[in-house]
């Protein structure tokens, strides 16, 4: 079984699994009538279209439901699936696709924590100390703007001159992006002290951090 799939399983089983859904519906871009909406849909076992029972259970127009039900469909959340029963056609709300985009969420954070966690390890293990507060969020400031590969090049940059201080990176970082420096090059050959001169030119021993 994939990890995505194991995602999934573990989520349709988890009856806690709605406050999850609190703090990735913005991700998933629902609104609030949206997301009640489909909790609405994750409790309830009888999934045929039926949106004059919807717009009865919340106080809707029914054609608010409708649009509603639209809404979700267009952003890939749910669909409407037709299906035959005893010769006639029903559809059929097909909530498997929110499963699938929240699983994906999920995986993408825990690859957006480890790619974190990696580096800031390795910060730590070149500056040979470990990192105060101050510098985690400065270095999570950088991630916002900054490639991983780019950020992780000016720390090598500094460590060459023999210069452990987040400003000393920040100046490589806002000189590169100044110099129009992208992901690319640094797979090539990485740029070398394009601002050696200007930098160590700072009284880096008496900062204050």
């Amino acid at each position: 079984m994939e990890m995505n799939e194991k995602i999934i399983l573990l989520l349709k089983q988890n009856y806690s699994f709605p406050g999850i859904l609190l703090t990735k519906y913005k991700e998933l871009k629902l609104n609030e009538k949206e997301l009640l909406l489909l909790i609405f849909f994750l409790n309830e076992s009888d999934l045929y279209f039926n949106p004059k029972k919807i717009a009865q259970f919340f106080g809707y127009e029914t054609s608010e439901v409708i649009i509603l039900i639209n809404s979700l469909c267009e952003k890939g959340v749910i669909t409407l699936d037709s299906r035959v029963e005893n010769e006639k056609r029903a559809e059929i709300i097909n909530i498997d696709p929110f499963y699938h985009k929240l699983s994906f969420l999920i995986m993408k954070e825990k690859k957006c924590q480890e790619v974190d966690k990696n580096i800031f390890d390795t910060f730590e293990v070149e500056f040979g100390r470990t990192l105060s507060p101050i510098e985690y969020e400065k270095i999570r400031e950088w991630m916002e703007v900054y490639s991983k590969e780019m950020i992780e090049e000016a720390l090598k940059e500094a460590i060459l001159n023999q210069v452990t201080s987040l400003r000393y990176i920040d100046k490589i970082l806002a000189d590169w992006s100044k110099k129009g420096i992208r992901i690319r090059e640094f797979k090539k050959e990485a740029p070398k002290n394009v601002v050696k001169e200007e930098l160590l030119e700072y009284d880096w021993l008496n900062e204050s951090e």
